[in-house]
């Protein structure tokens, strides 16, 4: 891991385009970034980091509750998903994001903004089932609540916090 720790650095750098001349050519910072983002180590490495500032918080490690939102940005035409949201008239990409109770990233999938809220969220609540089982509770704006969770039960843990518990 020695070799890669400039190649980390970089790839955490901002702007890979003016990156400073101690860093590895831009080539190679991607390469490393693609391997590790498909290798699923940008995952693992989240994850990890998640816990540990949970349990700095006081917290358990593993996240029981979680909030769920999307967001509507506009993009440029460099690649990627993308497409136009006709409520809030964007061109560009929606993300859905779950994060735990304190804020801290727990999943993130980006669409296509023409993708409704509620249709979207079955995707990104699938991609943390198997990453945290200990989340119960996924607060989510009414506009997004699900009738179905992605196993097929009924969607008991998502709820809305503007209307309390149910």
């Amino acid at each position: 891991m020695a070799g890669k720790a400039p190649a980390l650095q970089a790839a955490l750098h901002a702007d890979q385009r003016v990156m400073p001349n101690d860093f590895p050519p831009v080539s190679t910072v991607r390469g490393y970034f693609y391997a590790w983002r498909d290798d699923g180590l940008l995952d693992e490495m989240n994850r990890k980091l998640v816990e540990a500032a949970r349990l700095a918080e006081g917290r358990k490690a593993q996240p029981t509750a979680g909030v769920k939102d999307s967001q509507s940005v506009k993009t440029t035409e460099s690649g990627g998903v993308s497409g136009y949201d006709a409520g809030k008239r964007i061109k560009g990409r929606k993300r859905h994001i779950v994060t735990d109770t304190v804020g801290l990233l727990l999943s993130l999938v980006v669409h296509s903004p023409g993708i409704q809220d509620r249709d979207g969220a079955p995707d990104v609540l699938k991609a943390i089932v198997q990453r945290y089982p200990s989340l119960r509770h996924v607060f989510a704006p009414s506009r997004q609540i699900a009738t179905q969770s992605p196993a097929g039960q009924r969607t008991a843990g998502m709820q809305d916090p503007n209307c309390g518990m149910r």
